[in-house]
């Protein structure tokens, strides 16, 4: 028997969150979702019901707590989906918005272990 290694294919390794957010398709439909991981490069967002399939240009909008509680709208393209949520990749014009939602949950992370 052959032994098949799994090739990573992020680019960025991802960060468990847990950011409620609102998923906007190109048909313009509205769904509550959450954002349970995030990386530089995606992340996968847990939707409520498994039967909501998403495919395509999707934008993902959630306020990132701090000081000017920012409202972030991320451009996003579905890569793949599952029972309960759908795997997404970002567009690279909002890398720097990522860094802060990193940076932000890193801090929150670290402060919860005190």
């Amino acid at each position: 028997m052959a032994l098949v290694a799994k090739m990573e294919h992020r680019l960025a390794r991802r960060q468990p969150v847990h950011l409620p957010a609102t998923m906007r398709t190109a048909k313009g439909q509205e769904i509550a979702v959450t954002i349970v991981n995030v990386s530089l490069g995606g992340a996968f967002l847990a939707v409520p019901d498994p039967h909501t399939a998403v495919r395509g240009l999707i934008n993902v909008e959630f306020t990132l707590a701090g000081p000017d509680n920012r409202l972030c709208r991320w451009p996003a393209f579905v890569i793949h989906g599952q029972a309960d949520g759908i795997g997404v990749i970002f567009d690279e014009s909002k890398y720097r918005e990522l860094e802060l939602v990193l940076a932000a949950t890193n801090a929150e992370t670290k402060e919860g272990r005190r």
